[in-house]
């Protein structure tokens, strides 16, 4: 993911411009570069919201983590400048009374930690979460809440003898599975043999743990290039903006 990411996120994205969106019969007209970008596919929505005379909230787009963890070098994630940059210019097409945002996986909103072996910890998109002109952090959230299964013999039926138990479920939002323990391989899932989430280095568990919106709300980031800690935090300020839950649910099959 180097090199030719930066030339695969620019083909992505395009070159489509705000000046290259007129109207015409009342509805947006395009006149720009002949692609099928998403940049073009963003600023029409925005010329139609536009043209409907604002929105309440404009996001830029859902769960592209495939797209936004893309990196030209180490340390460089192409995509999320350009969704910096077209937030720049959705914000100068619908002003300052529209939210804007951008709605990331639950399994992306809080940094890319690649499983390669090189011990990587990126917020990669604090530069965004940062940015002016996104107002609020979304989230599309769906993590696991509960390990219910079949039988009384599972380990979640020592907690309760119900998975109806409303005590038991809100307690499941803030512990459990990737909060205080995670699975490290299918055998492990099957025989439900739980492994915690800790962090001996830097004693900061949160920046493992996928459930842990508060601490990541509350706490300066630290990038980890090859697992050791920058000194100075990114550019997140803890408590900044609102954490919206643009998406929400849990998985629900086979209980």
């Amino acid at each position: 993911q180097t090199g030719a990411a930066g030339e695969q996120i620019d083909a992505f994205f395009g070159a489509a411009a705000v000046a290259d969106f007129g109207v015409s019969g009342g509805l947006p007209d395009y006149s720009g570069p002949s692609e099928w970008s998403y940049r073009r596919f963003v600023l029409h929505h925005a010329k139609l919201a536009e043209r409907a005379g604002g929105v309440d909230v404009f996001i830029l787009g859902s769960e592209l983590r495939g797209v936004t963890t893309a990196r030209d070098s180490a340390t460089t994630f192409p995509a999320v400048s350009a969704m910096q940059t077209l937030a720049a210019d959705v914000r100068g097409m619908l002003g300052t009374e529209t939210t804007i945002t951008y709605a990331a996986d639950w399994t992306e909103y809080r940094g890319h930690q690649p499983q390669d072996g090189s011990g990587d910890v990126f917020f990669h998109l604090d530069p965004l979460w940062a940015d002016e002109n996104i107002d609020v952090v979304g989230v599309d959230w769906y993590p696991p809440l509960t390990d219910w299964r079949a039988g009384d013999a599972h380990l979640d039926a020592q907690e309760t003898r119900s998975i109806h138990d409303p005590d038991y479920l809100e307690g499941r939002i803030e512990a459990g599975e990737d909060f205080e323990w995670f699975y490290a391989s299918d055998a492990d899932r099957s025989a439900q043999l739980r492994s915690p989430i800790e962090d001996g280095a830097y004693d900061e568990p949160w920046v493992y743990r996928a459930k842990d919106v508060r601490s990541f709300w509350e706490s300066p980031h630290h990038n980890r290039p090859a697992g050791v800690r920058d000194v100075s935090p990114t550019a997140w300020v803890p408590e900044s903006k609102p954490i919206w839950f643009v998406e929400l649910g849990c998985p629900a099959i086979h209980k």
